[in-house]
């Protein structure tokens, strides 16, 4: 029986997340020759053994909906780069490969929809990726597996699969093993930020009253204990946010990730779950805030930790801002800004709940809220006093008919206004001295905030001269300006290559009308904004909320990539 030689050695490449950013490049190649048959494209890592055939530094599986249309694209491949070769070794893959100088750069596997190989392959990539520091264990293991079936090396050399695919079944076997608590601990970092985001749930926070101040501390300790240098920022007796930074180098302009500390109130509605127990169940985790937006907050508290502990010194800051009061006033973010932490920032991310989509702009919010004034006097003789309803009236029937001009964007549409509130009169019989409306307003890329505001004055001065006795105020109570990153930015593109990198799914850029505390933040900083959390947006503020915990995880890989990448 044939041998391997024994004095080589089975290299073994864990999963490398600088791999992403070449991945980026291969996969826009492929999407530009298939087009709308690929249905996914994953990067599932790379192995080599040296004294055989050389395995690629990318290894890529594309899903399509039909593997018969696939062949007729093999001369536009050619142009890219690639070779195809047929079936090769799999019964309806297609597969190709890339080379240069003779080196081979890539690997392709082409499956179609359904096929039991895709599940195996992305197996076999999960299992790299969270094994990345048992290379040396997972390398004996073929080591031992190369002896034992030198026949299959054999196969593998020739094109055939059947050694990878024992190495597969027994990594497997071996993962399972660990996993079932037998060996070594389940995953390092999908134990942390669970356990880390049940703990944020449990000490409640939810505004009004806040009580930021615990979560903060807490917090502060957490990163301290990584390397971070940070300050609480107070402002009341139970209320904080929190700086904190990881020194860089210089080299580069900072990295800001932002999450807000407080929630809304439980409410009224019966819950299922303990709103603060953060208890799991169908691989969620539940409770007041697990989607907006202590997930989040929790995935990128675990990203930092990574990146303090991974050994590399970053080429500039990476600082978190957390915020006390986003969900009704912002004090926090407004105490943050004036920071010199924001004066020189490359990019913004926040972790809002966007089910880990790409989201790159935000509307703006106008809150105006007016007084008329009025006198009081009997209800059977209203001639005595001065009605403040029916100054009101007038007022919303001029704005209803003043224009707002506004150019429709492409990601958030268009500018909406909306008469929310109206308060006056005391009781039936007597004159009202009083009436207060509010009104809410998104606004859009485009829009000045102080001529809307000027064009509602404009209508209180009019009135003033038209009507006898009108009197009316006027207070700003929310204003955040509308935030949008360009498409081609740099950050926009290294995002979608981590999201694709983590999920296996290509997205696709997209806007918000809610506002984030980057609507503070973004024009202090004249940073770019991409908004990704793993929080399902249409649970925010719903009851028996919740996050999925593969979401989750997926959040803080992401943040990661995009830390390493922007810091590098």
């Amino acid at each position: 029986m044939e041998r391997i030689q024994p004095t080589r050695k089975i290299i073994v490449k864990p999963y490398d997340p600088g791999w992403a950013f070449q991945f980026l490049s291969e996969s826009e190649c492929l999407s530009d020759v298939l087009k709308d048959e690929i249905l996914s494209i994953h990067h599932i890592g790379s192995t080599a053994i040296p004294g055989i055939e050389s395995k690629p530094t990318i290894d890529i599986l594309v899903e399509v909906k039909d593997i018969g249309l696939v062949d007729q694209y093999n001369p536009e491949m050619e142009t890219q780069g690639y070779q195809a070769k047929g079936e090769y070794g799999i019964h309806g893959r297609r597969f190709f490969i890339k080379e240069c100088e003779a080196e081979r750069l890539c690997h392709v596997h082409i499956f179609q929809n359904g096929d039991p190989e895709i599940s195996r392959h992305l197996n076999f990539r999960d299992y790299m990726i969270y094994h990345a520091d048992d290379a040396a264990a997972y390398g004996k293991l073929k080591q031992e597996l190369a002896k034992r079936y030198p026949e299959d090396i054999k196969n593998y050399s020739a094109g055939k699969d059947s050694f990878i695919k024992e190495i597969d079944r027994k990594a497997g076997d071996w993962k399972r093993h660990q996993q079932s608590g037998a060996s070594a601990s389940p995953r390092r970092d999908e134990n942390e930020v669970v356990s880390l985001c049940q703990r944020l749930v449990k000490m409640r926070s939810d505004n009004p009253p806040g009580n930021e101040l615990n979560i903060a501390a807490y917090i502060l300790e957490y990163l301290r204990e990584a390397g971070f240098q940070g300050e609480l920022v107070p402002h009341t007796a139970s209320r904080a946010s929190l700086i904190a930074r990881l020194p860089g180098s210089g080299l580069k302009k900072d990295l800001l990730f932002s999450a807000h500390m407080d929630t809304v109130p439980v409410g009224a509605e019966a819950w299922v779950h303990d709103p603060f127990g953060g208890e799991i169940s169908d691989g969620k985790i539940w409770g007041r805030g697990t989607c907006d937006m202590k997930g989040g907050l929790a995935a990128m508290l675990v990203a930092a930790r990574n990146l303090a502990q991974s050994g590399m010194r970053p080429g500039g800051d990476l600082i978190l801002a957390l915020s006390a009061g986003e969900e009704v006033d912002m004090i926090g973010a407004k105490a943050l800004v004036q920071r010199s932490e924001f004066n020189n920032l490359q990019a913004i991310l926040v972790s809002e709940p966007t089910n880990n989509d790409l989201i790159i702009a935000e509307k703006g919010i106008l809150w105006i809220e007016i007084t008329t004034h009025g006198k009081t006097a009997h209800g059977s003789m209203p001639e005595f006093g001065r009605n403040a309803i029916r100054f009101m009236l007038a007022v919303i029937d001029e704005l209803d008919h003043t224009d707002f001009p506004y150019v429709e964007h492409p990601l958030l549409g268009k500018f909406s206004r909306s008469l929310n509130t109206i308060h006056g009169g005391l009781q039936t019989n007597i004159i009202p001295d009083q009436c207060k409306v509010t009104f809410d307003m998104r606004t859009v890329p485009g829009q000045d905030h102080a001529e809307i505001i000027q064009k509602f004055e404009s209508v209180l001065n009019k009135l003033k001269t038209e009507i006898a006795d009108f009197s009316a105020s006027l207070r700003i109570t929310q204003n955040g300006v509308p935030l949008s990153t360009p498409l081609d930015d740099p950050l926009v593109g290294c995002f979608t290559t981590a999201i694709q990198s983590v999920t296996g799914v290509r997205p696709t850029p997209k806007g918000v009308r809610y506002f984030t505390d980057a609507a503070i933040f973004m024009p202090k900083a004249n940073a770019p904004l991409v908004i990704c959390g793993p929080g399902p947006t249409e649970m925010a503020h719903q009851p028996d909320e919740y996050v999925e915990i593969e979401k989750l995880v997926h959040s803080a890989q992401i943040y990661s990539l995009v830390a390493q990448q922007l810091l590098s």
